[in-house]
């Protein structure tokens, strides 16, 4: 009976992943949206997840999104929509500021442009370069939504720019 409930607890385990992964998918289109409002074209990958029990290192995603300028420039983003309002560096309501997880990071081997982060009303966004790596750090965190200890990367939100996004009044 105990190894049944450990592959239940793993069965759970996936479904709450799979329930993330999709629901993220309403902060990449806002940060598109806002993006061809800028006039850029919008390229958003598809969503490849591993099957229960398959190796999820073969569905690695190729990133949130790709914005590209009329001049052709393009840029790979990351997109967060975080569960906490913010609308500048002042309101900003943590000491440091979580880029993501130091595996999904690390194998983008610094091919990502930015990293977003989208305020819980959707309102605001923090672009964080990814050029300013090198001023980061590693440290383990409890993760609520694996409940298992990880690694992330942290920065001083100070490296942000903070941009209004929202609907004009």
């Amino acid at each position: 009976m105990e190894q049944l409930s450990g592959v239940i607890s793993k069965v759970e385990k996936h479904a709450a992943f799979l329930r993330r992964l999709y629901g993220s998918s309403f902060g990449v289109f806002v940060v598109a949206a806002w993006l061809r409002s800028l006039k850029r074209t919008v390229t958003i990958h598809p969503i490849d997840a591993a099957p229960f029990g398959e190796d999820p290192n073969k569905y690695v995603d190729a990133g949130d999104l790709i914005s590209t300028k009329e001049n052709g420039e393009s840029s790979l983003l990351e997109v967060k929509h975080i569960n906490t309002d913010f609308t500048c560096l002042e309101d900003w309501p943590h000491k440091d500021m979580i880029v993501s997880n130091v595996k999904a990071v690390d194998r983008r081997q610094g091919q990502v442009t930015a990293y977003i982060m989208l305020s819980k009303d959707a309102n605001y966004i923090a672009i964080l370069p990814g050029e300013t790596k090198g001023n980061w750090k590693k440290i383990k965190r409890f993760a609520k939504n694996t409940q298992m200890e990880e690694d992330y990367y942290v920065c001083d939100p100070a490296f942000c720019k903070f941009v209004f996004i929202g609907e004009k009044e």
